[in-house]
């Protein structure tokens, strides 16, 4: 069987050429697997070429709003003419904390352009909002927050200490009854990491950077008299602490041997301050033997 390579009408292998528009026949056979190739092959390049158009179309659609979005920025940017900042240096302590900075500016929007990794920003109603963690380096962290506002810059100087500086105790001394109880010792610092080393009838909590609470249970032995040490860094502090008791001085008794006579009164010499009789009142605990 032969074909035309035209409008595909079949004929007998004896004819030459198309009845029905003139066109030279080929053989069927060797016919069949080019018109199916030739129909692939001329399908998949429109198809592929339809996508490539899209995604040319796309890309370039991406690349006009950008364009657009840039240009728009720059434009809204250079309608600012300053940009100031409440302060320029900012000292943040050991333990970290958050603080707050005026910002001034005439243009429409600002933005944080710069920013160490340690320090977190917020910003909202003409303020930056700025959020230092605590500093477990041992070691001074500087940095800088950048703001920019269209051409416009303002920085923000910022440090962080390593160590404490300070550690100052509001009391210098603390008493607890006889009879026990619980009292609060407040601690300003620029540390929080602070330890304390008290006497074993003591209980210690420290409750946060600035607080510690103490208790103590009743005492039934003599007057105590120690110190709580409280450390951090290369910064002491030292607090004193007692709890009533028994008096030392007299062992309870409510009095003492006279000093002056030594106990010992004579018959040619009567002692002016126990009167002959060789004692006297305990002055410590005032005659009560114990001391609250």
């Amino acid at each position: 069987m032969k074909i035309c390579p035209k409008c595909h009408s079949e004929y007998v292998d004896s004819l030459n050429y198309c009845q029905k528009c003139g066109t030279p026949l080929i053989d069927k056979a060797a016919a069949d697997p080019a018109w199916s190739n030739t129909e692939t092959s001329s399908a998949e390049p429109v198809i592929l070429k339809k996508k490539l158009s899209l995604a040319k179309k796309m890309l370039l659609a991406v690349l006009g709003l950008t364009l657009v979005l840039v240009i728009v920025y720059d434009y809204l940017g250079s309608l600012t003419s300053y940009l100031r900042v409440e302060t320029t240096q900012l000292v943040a302590t050991k333990t970290g904390g958050e603080i707050s900075v005026g910002v001034d500016c005439d243009g429409l929007f600002w933005t944080v352009a710069e920013c160490p990794e340690w320090l977190s920003t917020s910003h909202g109603e003409g303020k930056i909002h700025i959020s230092a963690g605590a500093n477990a380096t041992g070691k001074m962290r500087k940095g800088q927050i950048v703001l920019e506002s269209g051409k416009h810059q303002a920085a923000i100087a910022v440090v962080q200490t390593g160590v404490a500086s300070y550690l100052q105790p509001q009391q210098q001394q603390l008493h607890f009854p006889r009879k026990g109880g619980r009292l609060t010792l407040k601690v300003n610092t620029d540390g929080g990491e602070w330890q304390v080393q008290y006497p074993s009838y003591l209980k210690a909590n420290k409750v946060d950077e600035n607080t510690l609470d103490l208790s103590v249970e009743e005492n039934r032995g003599t007057v105590h008299e120690d110190y709580l040490l409280l450390t951090e860094d290369n910064v002491r502090a030292v607090v004193k602490v007692s709890q009533g008791g028994i008096c030392k001085s007299c062992q309870g008794k409510g009095q003492m041997v006279c000093p002056f006579c030594s106990g010992v009164s004579s018959g040619y010499f009567v002692c002016y301050r126990c009167g002959g009789t060789g004692i006297l009142r305990c002055s410590a605990c005032r005659g009560a033997g114990i001391i609250d």
